[in-house]
This record gives structure tokens, C-alpha cells and sequence, in this order.
């Protein structure tokens, strides 16, 4: 305790604050940024997954059949594509036969591909649908469900990133309190205490608007209560070296003049032993 005491003059309050409140928030830091590296990739579990080719297969496939002009091929093969995405909440709801364009139109569609049931409907909104193209055919997907779930993962996932940064937030507020703010403010609050028995042997208080909202109000009052420490040590050390002559004085101009100069000694016993000591000297 004694070497950490020492050690911790040595290098000063200001220094020791700056290196725990550097560990700190390195730590938090580090301890935020491993939790949302680890958690946060959850949320992609109940979405879409990113590398489904089932859409671009089934595609593909009907496409050949309509290639080959079997009709019944065709119906065979889109109703083998709704019995398939009839266990998922997206699927076929819409299949055409046409022909890439080779302006920037893409696929036209031709004649649209009828005979089988599909599971799906169209969504009410257009932004729901994925159109997934083919060399002969087009297929056309109602993504309502797995986009929707995206949305509430997105809202979630932000929620998250929310909730993290306003903990870890009020956790680092709260430890910068308890390392600077609080003996910032028993520091203040001794200040205070000092200046008040000082300004008392005057007969004068603290007044309350030496106190503002920055803490400017204790350092002034550290000032005045420094400048009257420092006045009465200059009268301490002139004492003996001015002393008055008393000699007509009556005794109440001696007391006047004593409380003047913030004396409790008498002038004239404290003259008398100056001057018996400066013969001892001689």
C-alpha cells in the first residue's frame, strides 16, 4: 500500500485518472465489440438464406421442358416446382414461356404457362415478387414472408444495437463518476468548507452565488481563502521586525491596534521581548 501510495504521487492524480479511464474504455470497448461480433450474426438464422440456387434450378428446369414443347412435361414439372416450395412460406405463383430480349427489356413473356396449382398467391405488393428468368421461361416467386422477416430482423438487430450502446454508455458514465467526478466534488465541497471557516472569523459567510453549474465559484473562493493565508502569514512574519511604539498609547488603543493587525499578543510585552532579546545579542 505504502509503494502504490508512493507511486501514485509520483506520477500525479491527473495521470492515474487519464490511465484508468483509458483501461476503461478499452475494455468496454473490446468487451462490446467481441459481444456484437458473436451475437449479432444470429439474427441471419430465421432470414433468407443468401446462397439458395432452389429459385435459379427450378427455373432452369422448366425452361428445358418448354424448350422441348412437351406439353405435359411442362404442366408435370411446374407441379413437381409447387409440390417442392410447398413446405417454405415463399414459392411459384405465376410461370410464362417467351424469350430473352436483347434490348433492355429482358424476358418477354410470351404466352403464360397453365395446368398446374400452385401453392402461393400474388402479393398485394409488387415489391414482394422476384422474377427469376430463364433461356425459354420465367417463373415468377412471391417473397412476401422471408422479406418480411428480414424487416423484423433488421428492426431487432437495431434494437440490439441500441439497447448495447445505451447500456455501455451508461456503464462507462457512471465509472467516469466514480473516478473523477466524485473527488471532483469532495474537493469542491472541502474548498467550500475551508473558505467558510476562514470568511467566519471575519464575521462574513459564503455567499451562495459564488457557486455556478461550471464549479468556477470554489476556485474563486480557493483564491480568496489563499490571498487571506497568505496576508496573515506576511503580518505573522513582520511581527517582530515592526512593532509600534506603545509607549503613550492607552490600553484601549492597544487592543484596537492588536485586533487590527490580528494579534494576540500585547504589543508592548511582545515590544519588551524583542528588546531583551536584541541586548542578550549585544
Amino acid at each position: 500500500t505504502t509503494g502504490s501510495s508512493a507511486s501514485t504521487g509520483k506520477q500525479g492524480i491527473a495521470n492515474v485518472v487519464s490511465e484508468r479511464l483509458g483501461n476503461l474504455v478499452a475494455t468496454r470497448v473490446a468487451l462490446l465489440t467481441v459481444f456484437m461480433i458473436m451475437v449479432l450474426p444470429l439474427f441471419d438464422v430465421l432470414s433468407f438464406p443468401q446462397d439458395d440456387y432452389s429459385l435459379e434450378a427450378w427455373a432452369d428446369r422448366v425452361s428445358a421442358r418448354v424448350d422441348e414443347g412437351d406439353r405435359e412435361a411442362v404442366v408435370h414439372e411446374l407441379s413437381n416446382m409447387a409440390r417442392f416450395f410447398s413446405r417454405h412460406s415463399y414459392g411459384p405463383f405465376e410461370a410464362c414461356q417467351g424469350a430473352l430480349s436483347d434490348s433492355d427489356e429482358g424476358f418477354v413473356c410470351g404466352k403464360a404457362l397453365e395446368g398446374w396449382h400452385p401453392v402461393q398467391h400474388a402479393p398485394r405488393r409488387g415489391a414482394s415478387v422476384v422474377l427469376v428468368s430463364s433461356e425459354h421461361a420465367v417463373v415468377y416467386f412471391n417473397m412476401h414472408a422471408p422479406l418480411r422477416v428480414d424487416a423484423l430482423m433488421d428492426i431487432a438487430n437495431k434494437v440490439l444495437l441500441l439497447v448495447i450502446m445505451l447500456c455501455a454508455g451508461w456503464g462507462i458514465s457512471s465509472r467516469v463518476y466514480d473516478l473523477a467526478v466524485k473527488p471532483l466534488d469532495r474537493m469542491l465541497l472541502t474548498i467550500r468548507s475551508i473558505a467558510s471557516t476562514v470568511f467566519e472569523t471575519e464575521g462574513k459567510e459564503v455567499e451562495e452565488d459564488h457557486e455556478d453549474e461550471d464549479g468556477y465559484g470554489e476556485m474563486a473562493l480557493l483564491e480568496q481563502v489563499v490571498d487571506k493565508l497568505a496576508i496573515i502569514a506576511s503580518l505573522e512574519a513582520s511581527t517582530e521586525e515592526q512593532l509600534p511604539d506603545t509607549t503613550d498609547l492607552q490600553d484601549e488603543d492597544v487592543g484596537i491596534l492588536n485586533m487590527l493587525r490580528g494579534n494576540t499578543v500585547n504589543p508592548r510585552v511582545a515590544a519588551s521581548r524583542a528588546a531583551s532579546s536584541r541586548a542578550r545579542g549585544m
